[in-house]
């Protein structure tokens, strides 16, 4: 329960930062490069701070599943 209210308030924090990037006219502009945020990331993930190419370049996100998920095995 926790870990769940934990990844909500994370979603409300991403969400409130997005909204503030509009209203600073710094929506869709990458912070990593400065360069705009293709339409097809932001309507993926609206939430997105930086293009493709610098959130590679940053290596692994903390985005995983959620812990509530269930193990599913192949075998």
């Amino acid at each position: 329960p926790f870990v769940l209210a934990a990844a909500a308030c994370q979603r409300i924090a991403d969400i409130d930062d997005a909204l503030a990037r509009i209203a600073t006219s710094d929506f869709g502009r990458c912070a990593g490069c400065g360069d705009d945020i293709p339409y097809q990331r932001l309507r993926a993930l609206p939430t997105a701070t930086t293009c493709c190419a610098c959130s590679q370049q940053a290596g692994p996100t903390a985005v995983t599943e959620p812990d509530w998920l269930p193990e599913m095995s192949l075998s």
